[in-house]
């Protein structure tokens, strides 16, 4: 996690590949669990699931890791 937007809650993520989905990048994901996106903080690693639906996405099941 390399930011964090409270007010859309939109985590700023320097992620991997995923999948053949999309190439690794940095960019912003929206956290749909409020509960979920206030427990982190930036400089956070993380793993979660990308949840895609038509043209939206968003991250959960958001797990940090050490």
């Amino acid at each position: 996690v390399v930011g964090m937007d409270a007010e859309t809650q939109v985590l700023t993520v320097k992620h991997e590949a995923i999948g053949d989905w999309m190439e690794a990048m940095t960019m912003g994901f929206p956290v749909k669990q409020k509960a979920e996106f206030e427990r982190l903080k930036p400089g956070a690693k993380i793993e979660a699931e990308v949840k895609v639906q038509g043209d939206d996405f968003w991250l959960e099941k958001i797990v940090t890791q050490p």
